[in-house]
């Protein structure tokens, strides 16, 4: 008899755009052939993050699992998260054939593209400086920031800015310029 073998992959993502800690992803691989309930195979993804997966109660072509990003498994500042190697683990067809795992996961994801999702569990760091020639303060984020409403906020909370001061971002949102600042001490 012939081994089973994956003819595709999908992956969907619990929230859109950039994936960050706590965000899931559901992987399903889907086998040629009905494989025997409670049986797994392995998936590794590009940040070495290992995944089993095993047959769906409800679909027995179909191996599931939920994968959960957290920091320690960070492809970080937002590469791209994919699928990197498989396995067959225990993973069998009703007749106790193996899943055959010859086929490249290249070959695999050209028939059945699946989109790589974006991943970034690092908060961005900032750094500050002063210019006193022309009282200017620049904040350097290390990647950009989405969140500039709470930042602007918490910088027009600052003492010594000016209710007339202008923040200014560039177009990356990685830094953020203020002027027009009063009672910089220098």
């Amino acid at each position: 008899t012939t081994a089973p073998t994956i003819t595709g992959f999908s992956a969907v993502a619990s929230d859109v755009g950039t994936l960050v800690d706590g965000d899931t992803v559901r992987y399903t691989a889907t086998a040629s052939e009905a494989m025997r309930a409670g049986t797994a195979m392995r998936i590794t993804l590009s940040n070495d993050a290992q995944v089993s997966l095993t047959v769906s109660a409800t679909d027995p072509t179909e191996l599931v699992s939920v994968y959960t990003i957290d920091g320690d498994n960070d492809d970080s500042n937002g590469d791209a998260l994919t699928i990197a190697r498989y396995s067959a683990q225990t993973a069998v067809d009703l007749s106790g054939n193996a899943l055959d795992v010859s086929t490249a996961i290249g070959d695999i994801l050209e028939l059945a593209p699946i989109t790589a999702m974006l991943v970034d569990t690092e908060a961005p760091t900032a750094t500050a400086l002063y210019f006193e020639e022309n009282q200017t303060l620049k904040f350097l984020f290390t990647e950009g920031v989405g969140n500039k409403d709470v930042i602007e906020a918490a910088i027009e909370a600052l003492t010594f800015i000016d209710d007339a001061s202008d923040i200014a971002w560039n177009n990356l949102n990685t830094t953020a310029t203020i002027t027009q600042m009063i009672g910089v001490v220098s």
